[in-house]
């Protein structure tokens, strides 16, 4: 039952480091993202 917990619980620090990741990669690479964000 931890251990299942732990799992699902990073699983969802993943998936919300991949997203600010992607955010963060996209804000980068175009400018007008840059410029709003």
């Amino acid at each position: 039952m931890v251990a299942s917990l732990a799992m699902a619980r990073n699983r969802a620090a993943l998936a919300a480091y991949q997203r600010f990741s992607v955010s963060q990669v996209l804000a980068l690479t175009t400018p007008s993202a840059g410029v709003t964000r």
